[in-house]
């Protein structure tokens, strides 16, 4: 029996240790204009992160406060793996301590480390401060009703990259990796251009994901 209590106080003890990675990402830098601070280990280029972060932070205009949650970049696999519930996704939010944390990144050559290359970095990045801005303005049960397709479909929709998929694809149904992305930013779309939904609405609001994929399929699939 004592041993089943040190083993429950251990367990106890490392998922406390897992929601808080300011005890290993301890700097922390502030953005000057965008309301944006991160934690970072490294002290050298976070001019030019602001600076990066800066142009994606205007394509969320929802964040009326201009304020976001708690912003880590992790400077290894081993951090980012533990303070994330070993996550595969390039980043991760922690409705819990309220932060999110991003895989570790080469800024300069725009890529995850030890990742492969089947991703936008661009949209990952948007992605993350979504998930910062949504976890400063909700409260954790709200930020838990939010669909995932939004983020996804949002971030594809503000940046507007090169997709591997068209809207021909989705009329079609075609499938594949990545073909699920780019459907949720075929029915945001639709909802921003036709619906003329605003972003604070589009995520505060119980969207019906199958019916508006009805009817953008019927408006887009000649």
């Amino acid at each position: 029996m004592k041993y089943v209590l040190y083993f429950i106080l251990i367990v106890f003890i490392c998922l406390v240790f897992m929601n808080f990675p300011g005890i290993l990402i301890r700097n922390e830098y502030s953005c000057p204009g965008s309301g944006l601070s991160f934690h970072y280990s490294k002290a050298e280029n976070f001019e030019k992160i602001c600076d990066l972060f800066a142009v994606f932070c205007e394509k969320i205009p929802f964040a009326q406060t201009n304020k976001f949650a708690k912003f880590y970049l992790a400077d290894s696999i081993f951090k980012y793996k533990i303070f994330s519930y070993f996550s595969s996704a390039n980043s991760y939010p922690n409705f819990i301590s309220r932060y999110v944390i991003l895989s570790p990144a080469d800024f300069e050559k725009k890529e995850f480390k030890g990742k492969d290359l089947n991703y936008d970095f661009d949209e990952e990045i948007l992605k993350s401060l979504i998930y910062s801005c949504l976890l400063f303005e909700k409260t954790s049960i709200e930020f838990l009703s939010i669909a995932r397709w939004k983020v996804i479909g949002y971030s594809k929709y503000a940046l507007s990259n090169p997709q591997k998929f068209s809207d021909l694809d989705v009329c079609e149904n075609k499938g594949g990796e990545g073909y699920k992305e780019y459907e949720n930013m075929f029915v945001t779309r639709y909802l921003f251009e036709e619906m003329k939904y605003n972003p604070l609405a589009f995520f505060n609001d119980n969207i019906s994901y199958e019916v508006y994929l009805k009817e953008a399929k019927l408006r887009y699939c000649r």
